[in-house]
């Protein structure tokens, strides 16, 4: 009978040192980004469990590769489409022994298993916007990690501050007659804003698919509590000519007032 492996250190020392090694990488990377993160053996992998106690990343070491396991995939966005696998509701990337991986990306799945609570959903306080007239509501479900200044054509008219979900995480209600659109030139994107106040509320991709994953965007100037968004990085985007991000700062007066109440 195979020993059992009775410890994360003793499953990774089991394995061939690329894939040892990338473990440890990965191990680390969990931890540094979900602050409070246990971990433990369960199944036979390493298992780690978020703050509010709830299993949700594994990894499983193979002869060449590391599996990243998400046991709440169903609950994750994930825009670039790297989640693999039949299985339901758990889904995994697959990384490459001793081959670069994209952070980023997997960054923006684990800090999504955050907010997972003990049904499996995400136990995050939905985001509320409103127009100024409050005819025209959106409710977001998902988390939001930064806003987007865009200096493009339109986005800067507007003075928009986005924050990006999948389409199907978006609950727009609004009254009889009160939400138009507009597009424009290759009509790729539809803004719409409110008929009664003129606020801009959202967008949509023209092309949209039939599963709600495409992508939507929120004007959070719109946002009901501006001091829960606050805090959030805001990235410079341009949109005008380059397409590339120009910088990235916290700027927490362009929603709240410095001065106290009163």
């Amino acid at each position: 009978m195979a020993r059992k492996t009775k410890s994360v250190d003793d499953y990774i020392a089991a394995r061939a040192a690329a894939v040892a090694g990338l473990l440890a990488k990965l191990r680390a990377f969990v931890h540094a980004t979900l602050p409070g993160t246990t971990e433990t053996m369960q199944y036979g992998v390493p298992t780690f469990a978020n703050a509010r106690g709830e299993p949700v990343i594994y990894l499983y070491g193979a002869k060449a590769h590391v599996n990243v396991g998400f046991l709440h995939s169903a609950a994750l966005d994930d825009p670039h489409g790297v989640l693999r696998g039949s299985g339901k509701p758990s889904k995994h990337v697959e990384l490459a022994a001793g081959q670069p991986f994209d952070e980023g990306v997997l960054k923006r799945l684990v800090l999504q298993c955050e907010d997972i609570g003990k049904s499996g959903q995400s136990g995050m306080k939905p985001y509320h916007t409103s127009c100024h007239c409050g005819a025209v509501t959106i409710t977001m479900s998902r988390g939001i990690r930064q806003l987007t200044l865009c200096n493009c054509s339109i986005c800067r008219r507007y003075g928009a501050l986005w924050a990006y979900q999948q389409r199907k995480a978006i609950e727009v209600v609004a009254k009889e007659g009160a939400l138009r659109s507009y597009a424009w030139q290759n009509r790729e994107l539809e803004f719409f804003f409110c008929a009664v106040c003129g606020c801009v509320t959202h967008y949509h991709h023209a092309d949209k698919r039939a599963d709600g994953s495409d992508m939507s965007a929120v004007n959070m100037r719109n946002i009901d509590d501006p001091g829960r968004i606050a805090d959030l990085p805001i990235r410079l985007f341009d949109g005008a000519q380059s397409w590339k991000v120009l910088e990235k700062s916290v700027q927490p007066h362009l929603l709240r007032s410095p001065f106290p109440d009163g």
